[in-house]
């Protein structure tokens, strides 16, 4: 699931420009949301990412009681404050924050998705909060 700031179309056109075969992933298998055309109006635009992950709860029924596992991925701090937003709401929620950084060079970005795909598996498995950033 991607929840992005920028229109929905921005995600299928940047990705078909810079990264063709990673388009037709993202149009097959991957959901993406537009925060900013959730029709939530919230002042700000970081608002947009935590009204819309607040949504995402209900919408997808997540359990207050059960253990939630949520690894939000982001360049920027508003996916930070979402998820930590998200999990203020769900007392069993195991958090992880990769912050990525903000307007890296295409070489840079290489380098973050790398260690992102190297530390996956141990990320979405590990029973503890904590918060890398890269």
């Amino acid at each position: 699931l991607i929840v992005t700031n920028a229109h929905k179309n921005w995600v299928e056109y940047s990705s078909q420009t810079v990264m063709p075969q990673t388009a037709s992933l993202l149009k097959e298998r991957i959901r993406v949301i537009s925060a900013r055309m959730e029709g939530l109006s919230p002042a700000t635009s970081s608002n947009w990412k935590i009204r819309t992950f607040l949504k995402l709860h209900d919408t997808l029924q997540i359990s207050r009681n059960g253990v939630t596992n949520l690894v939000v991925v982001g360049d920027s701090m508003n996916e930070m404050k979402a998820g930590q937003r998200l999990a203020q709401e769900l007392p069993q929620c195991i958090l992880k924050m990769i912050k990525m950084q903000d307007a890296p060079s295409p070489q840079e970005l290489i380098k973050q998705l790398v260690v992102i795909t190297d530390a996956w598996a141990t990320v979405s498995t590990s029973a503890k909060n904590f918060n890398m950033k890269l």
